[in-house]
């Protein structure tokens, strides 16, 4: 997180044709690399912090199918089979985007000579006929999803291993190991189940099954604009690792912003107490003695309308006990960017009360 928002303001104050852009954007791009090498094994722990909305997943499929055709190249016959009407399934938007992402690319990497990568979906009631259903899979009703390739197949001997972190068929430096292990976590987070048939020679199927649920699927709502939002609005940044506090009201200080800072509870309540209004709380979840969540509490009390911005580098349970696991809190899981830092505090300070 130091890294990245230190690396990355940097960046923005280097004259456009400045050589060092490229090597701070490398910079950039290993951070990236390592974030999501680590919530790939948070992903398999079923640790991710996530936010289950209730989807449509044809429509998933078809908002990503640009991104999924680019991907997996020309020389591959993509192909769509998506079920007229489709059961509503709760999951991590994002993290139903990562599963297509990986088992295209798995596919992909699998037809070098190119072939036929079929994605289809259908509702599927488990009971007594079990027909190419585990054993493991409980009776009930679930959105199916399987990703078919035409390649190499993989062999039966290793065909139980291929879900175990860090096991992977391919060459050192092609892949980590991580992403077949992160579908499986993501698949038991969310209630569901994974498998694999596949011969060698004659290819492979994955399949996902996520449970059924009853409500109505949520609207997609376009993503924010990239543009970075200022605004006038008091802020209380309370993070108790010094670079992390001293970037956070640097930057957010330039974007307009009156910034207060401080690095424990206790410090918090003291100068909020001294300020006329403030109007939202950015604080760390994991704090000394006073955790961001009683923080929040304590400052509400004395400003009923305060928005609150918790951030944290932890998704464990003690996080979870804090209060933090609430599908309408304002949360940022570190590391983060500084752009989407400002879109968060512009968005949290103009959500309206429910």
């Amino acid at each position: 997180m130091v890294i990245r928002i230190y690396t990355e303001a940097m960046r923005d104050q280097l004259p456009a044709n400045d050589n060092l852009h490229e090597h701070s954007d490398a910079v950039l791009e290993a951070v990236d690399l390592g974030a999501k090498l680590t919530s790939q094994m948070l992903a398999f722990s079923r640790k991710q912090m996530i936010r289950p909305t209730v989807l449509d997943l044809n429509d998933v499929i078809d908002d990503t199918a640009k991104m999924l055709k680019r991907v997996i190249g020309e020389d591959i016959d993509f192909q769509l089979t998506l079920a007229d009407i489709i059961w509503a399934i709760e999951a991590d938007r994002d993290q139903i985007v990562q599963v297509l992402m990986n088992l295209c690319i798995n596919a992909r990497d699998a037809m070098p000579r190119g072939g036929t990568l079929k994605i289809k979906t259908e509702n599927v009631t488990v009971g007594q006929v079990r027909i190419g259903v585990p054993d493991y899979v409980l009776n009930g009703n679930y959105v199916s999803l399987s990703v078919t390739d035409s390649g190499m197949g993989i062999r039966e001997d290793i065909q139980s291993q291929v879900f175990e972190p860090f096991f992977t068929t391919k060459v050192i430096g092609e892949g980590t190991g991580l992403g077949l292990a992160m579908i499986y976590g993501i698949a038991k987070q969310n209630g569901g189940y994974v498998w694999l048939e596949s011969q060698l020679g004659k290819g492979s199927c994955f399949t996902v099954y996520l449970p059924k649920v009853e409500s109505a699927a949520t609207v997609t709502i376009p993503a924010p604009s990239q543009v970075m939002l200022g605004g006038t609005e008091t802020l209380l940044v309370v993070e108790d690792e010094d670079p992390l506090r001293v970037g956070f009201c640097k930057f957010l200080s330039g974007l307009g912003y009156a910034v207060l800072a401080a690095k424990s509870g206790e410090e918090a309540v003291s100068i909020a107490r001294e300020q006329e209004r403030v109007d939202l709380l950015l604080t760390d979840v994991r704090l000394p003695k006073m955790n961001g969540r009683e923080l929040s509490q304590t400052l509400v009390d004395t400003w009923p309308r305060l928005k609150v911005l918790y951030i944290s580098g932890y998704t464990d349970d003690a996080v979870l006990r804090s209060g933090i696991y609430e599908k309408q809190t304002a949360f940022l899981q570190k590391p983060f960017g500084l752009s989407t830092l400002a879109r968060k505090v512009r968005t949290t300070l103009e959500e309206t009360e429910p």
